[in-house]
């Protein structure tokens, strides 16, 4: 269903636009029966909170939604109408951020009035203002097959407390730790941007990492150590492209590492990042690249097994992981494939 998610967000603007033209005045009267937020300062903000009510969670007398009528009368296609009648399983609740919203934009968040938790795609853009710690009212909905839910309606922040100590002129330890946090976050994003393709080889993929990292699988090959870069890729593209010396490091490797690699393997050697740790666990690699990670992505990667980087797919470029091409057949005979 999720193939079916931009054609439904491309429906929905244009049911809401028919909705405002032909119910304004139904839902200017509709304000003092909205359950939601409508005091704002921009009147503007108030009219799309109430619209969004009076489109998606209102029932008529025969108990159904706007949507619901609109959707079976433009739309075709059920299952394209399936994916927009999502947006009327409206949780409004208060929530408090656990994790920001990664490459993708799905943050990790826990309802303060049940303690339930959701992974949640952040719609548009400001993904910058949902840090952890944030606590924020609003309105979600299921939105992805994986259960992935979606922000909907308008956002309410509540300030953090390092943002209250801001306005005050307040510099804590905590400040300063957040900032090279985040400096070491988009270094890590913009190694892990990196242009590759199905045909990608280790070399061609390897020339394109931070030198630390290459630092860091040599350690984990136990590759001699060598001079510069250069030697040190052609060192671990060696190791990896033979099929004995790979075999010992599959030796080393976990039942469940192997199991991601054989899993990898069998989506055509190259799967999108999120995809791939929604089915496996988390990636706990970071931008230091110190200690073993405890996650099979990161051992992997670890390894140059793995590789992270955006691949252009037919919906646009993808934040995806992929086993290097030349790496696939030895990989495959030591897996037994």
């Amino acid at each position: 269903m999720d193939d079916f998610a931009a054609v439904a967000d491309k429906y929905m603007k244009i049911i809401c636009d028919y909705t405002v033209q032909k119910y304004v005045d139904e839902i200017d009267s509709s304000f003092d029966e909205c359950p939601h937020k409508t005091d704002f300062e921009d009147p503007d903000m108030a009219f799309k909170q109430v619209t969004l009510w009076f489109l998606c969670e209102r029932k008529n007398s025969s108990g159904k939604t706007l949507l619901e009528e609109l959707a079976k009368k433009f739309i075709d296609d059920p299952r394209v109408v399936s994916q927009l009648l999502q947006m009327t399983d409206i949780t409004n609740d208060t929530f408090v951020v656990d994790e920001p919203p990664d490459y993708n934009g799905i943050m990790r968040i826990t309802s303060q009035s049940t303690s339930k938790t959701f992974a949640v795609e952040v719609a548009g853009k400001g993904h910058n203002m949902f840090p952890t710690g944030r606590v924020f009212v609003g309105l979600i909905h299921p939105w992805r097959e994986d259960g992935t839910y979606r922000t909907t309606g308008i956002i309410r922040l509540k300030r953090t407390a390092e943002e209250i100590f801001q306005a005050y002129g307040v510099i804590t330890s905590d400040m300063t730790d957040k900032l090279l946090d985040q400096m070491h976050a988009e270094m890590q994003k913009n190694a892990e941007s990196i242009g590759m393709n199905p045909r990608s080889r280790t070399r061609t993929l390897l020339k394109k990492i931070p030198a630390q990292w290459i630092d860091g699988m040599c350690h984990s090959l136990h590759v001699p150590k060598k001079r510069n870069k250069k030697e040190k890729i052609e060192a671990i593209a060696s190791v990896l492209t033979t099929e004995d010396d790979l075999r010992d490091i599959m030796s080393g490797l976990d039942k469940s590492d192997v199991d991601v690699l054989r899993l990898v393997l069998e989506k055509n050697c190259h799967v999108s990042h999120a995809s791939l740790c929604r089915m496996v666990g988390n990636d706990d690699t970071t931008w230091s690249w110190t200690g073993e990670p405890h996650s099979a992505v990161g051992r992997l990667r670890r390894r140059g097994l793995l590789i992270v980087g955006e691949m252009k797919k037919s919906s646009g470029t993808r934040r995806t992981v992929m086993i290097p091409a030349d790496v696939v057949v030895p990989l495959k005979s030591c897996i037994g494939i």
